[in-house]
């Protein structure tokens, strides 16, 4: 366990500001259509999305995307924890938002044909796109695209540039799957709404060095806390945006909180969904299964310059929490069963090193000879 003073910090967010001072002439390096078929070029081209279009920010979007759909007097359906800023922008629009729950794996859950949705994901964090809407919007305004757009994925996906600390300079990006809907809401935008043309050009590039070899290192983090922890995870698989960090399902057999406590107790970087996105206000009393789905998540957090030290302290804290709560290899009955044999052999029947509060397999004879060589006092926490 490390110090109290020696806490690892993980700030995915953080990291992805660009933190530059550029300068941007008119005619020099860039222009400001350059700048958005670069952006259109990183997402996929033509051949995955229609069109771009680069705003000042991302409240600023927002509204350009609900003046473009005319949603006046039209109910939007938006996610139980959606943010205050984007129910605003909604009211604003003189529309009518609408919380629908999130189902166990923070999925948007519709369950009869509606015209829009609005999903919200956290953190980046992927999700399955509902299949009752006519229209979908997929919001990732607190991350960045990760590269190009599966097709068929929402008809307009929003990303933040991450351009500054500063939300009102911070940028935005509209992926819009119809160019003609792209064009339409070009005409809402004024020169007062565009985004510092110089730091998008220099985030294009920051992004398509840095994105690579981060999501090679969230794959590390998800494979090491498969193999060394065993409860469920949200898979990235097939990503549009950068996730913040690896999702981790806290199972039903203890208490969330209490694993949270855990983990953190480890000096762990870790962070509670609830605390991340809590229910909006006005969905808080008609969403209380949303509130119990969202306190099952966990989020591992990995910024863009963590090293191996920070991967195997995330590991190490989780992989505690969930032997002290009887969890560990939830997903693998056949080695918890295992490891639990291995641990009375060494500690006597008395021990309460780790005691599975799930249904295990038959512990197996190959099983235990494949764990005894790792199940040593120094190195039986994480392996």
């Amino acid at each position: 366990m490390r110090g109290a003073d020696d806490l690892l910090e993980a700030a995915p967010a953080r990291d992805l500001i660009f933190c530059g001072d550029v300068v941007f002439r008119q005619h020099g390096l860039v222009t400001p259509a350059q700048v958005t078929a670069a952006w259109h070029n990183f997402v996929g081209g033509p051949a995955q999305v229609g069109a771009v279009v680069l705003v000042r920010n991302v409240a600023r979007a927002r509204r350009l995307l609900l003046q473009t759909l005319n949603v006046a007097g039209r109910a939007v359906y938006l996610p139980a924890n959606a943010t205050h800023g984007l129910v605003e922008e909604v009211k604003r629009a003189k529309a009518h938002p609408v919380f629908a729950p999130l189902d166990a794996q923070l999925n948007l859950a519709i369950p009869t044909p509606v015209q829009i949705a609005w999903a919200e994901p956290v953190a980046g964090l992927p999700i399955d796109p509902p299949g009752q809407a006519s229209f979908l919007v997929i919001d990732h305004a607190d991350t960045v695209p990760t590269g190009p757009l599966s097709r068929g994925v929402g008809d307009v996906l929003l990303f933040g540039l991450q351009l500054s600390a500063n939300t009102a300079e911070a940028g935005a990006l509209l992926c819009f799957r119809d160019a003609t809907l792209a064009a339409q809401a070009s005409r809402w935008l004024s020169g007062a709404g565009e985004p510092d043309w110089a730091r998008a050009t220099w985030q294009v590039q920051r992004l398509a060095y840095h994105l690579p070899p981060q999501q090679q290192r969230l794959a590390q983090l998800q494979q090491a806390l498969t193999e060394a922890v065993g409860i469920p995870l949200r898979a990235l698989t097939n990503p549009c945006a950068l996730a913040h960090g690896i999702a981790v399902q806290v199972p039903q057999e203890c208490t969330a909180a209490t694993f949270y406590h855990y983990a953190q107790g480890e000096n762990t970087p870790v962070a509670w969904l609830p605390f991340v996105r809590p229910l909006h206000p006005a969905a808080a009393a008609a969403n209380l299964m949303t509130a119990a789905h969202l306190e099952r998540w966990l989020l591992a957090p990995l910024g863009l310059h963590a090293t191996s030290d920070v991967i195997d302290q995330t590991v190490l804290g989780i992989a505690k929490a969930a032997e002290y709560l009887g969890v560990r290899w939830y997903t693998n009955p056949q080695r918890a069963a295992a490891y639990a044999y291995l641990l009375t052999e060494m500690y006597g029947a008395e021990h309460d090193a780790y005691r599975p509060a799930f249904e295990t397999s038959l512990v197996l004879d190959a099983e235990v000879a494949a764990l005894r060589p790792m199940a040593q006092p120094a190195v039986c926490k994480i392996f």
